[in-house]
């Protein structure tokens, strides 16, 4: 079942194409992972989708509505059903752990006190963390403070989740327990995932599906387990790193 689509979606800045003319379509409770060398336009495209960006041309349809000139105030009411994970965690830093989870939900939702801090213990359980509510996040490890903003990230329950590169500076024990827990929220809440990432181990292990970005255009599309045995050439590239293919690299020269 579709969840998202987008069509033909395009964005320019000034003459310069950052994502041209992709048509893509996500499924209920999958996880996407959407690859690409920086600046090929992957973050444009979640911004896109959330309503951070207007596209010059396109169409975009969630649960079936087309958002693409969504009202502001529209906005507001989609984006409950829509989660973000950015790169850094995004915490506040003056608020604790538990002000930051239940910021959404104090923002949002009209309960009562015990219910949110049932609602935030809930959370933080589920992202495996107990007894941290207290404590600030300059006093949490970077894989503490992506947990607890993934915690924020599902307070209400969001239908559509993004990624923005989740294991980004972590060591690899800690980015193995992040992978862990996105597969785990994906299959317990029926979420869908949408990740952005330039990392192939990651990639492979957690997706369903992978698409390739380059100058803006989907080049690739394939189903995870097709991966290793794809023709298509810029995939082949990427992941084997290599600097012979369709996809230009820029060497200095040496002296």
């Amino acid at each position: 079942m579709e969840i998202l689509r987008v069509e033909n979606l395009s964005k320019a800045f000034k003459k310069f194409k950052v994502i041209d003319d992709i048509s893509l379509s996500f499924e209920k409770n999958e996880i996407f992972t959407l690859m690409g060398q920086s600046g090929t336009g992957k973050s444009v495209f979640l911004k896109l989708v959330l309503g951070l960006l207007k596209p010059d041309r396109g169409r975009i349809i969630f649960q079936g509505e087309d958002i693409t000139h969504a009202s502001d105030q529209a906005w507001i009411e989609i984006r409950k059903e829509m989660g973000m994970l950015f790169q850094n965690g995004a915490l506040f830093d003056s608020l604790n752990v538990f002000e930051n989870v239940s910021f959404l939900l104090t923002e949002h939702l009209n309960i009562s006190h015990e219910e949110k801090v049932e609602r935030v213990y809930k959370l933080l359980m589920e992202v495996g963390l107990k007894g941290i509510e207290e404590l600030y996040p300059s006093e949490l490890s970077g894989g503490m403070q992506k947990r607890v903003a993934l915690a924020r990230t599902i307070a209400l329950n969001p239908a559509l989740l993004f990624y923005d590169e989740p294991i980004t500076g972590l060591d690899p024990i800690t980015a193995a327990v992040i992978i862990r827990l996105i597969r785990e929220l994906n299959k317990k809440n029926k979420i869908t995932s949408i990740i952005v990432s330039h990392s192939i181990k990651t990639s492979l292990e957690i997706s369903d599906r992978l698409g390739l970005l380059y100058r803006g255009k989907l080049v690739a599309l394939e189903e995870a387990e097709d991966i290793k045995n794809s023709k298509n050439k810029y995939l082949k590239q990427f992941i084997e790193g290599s600097t012979k293919g369709p996809i230009e690299v820029f060497l200095e020269e040496t002296v």
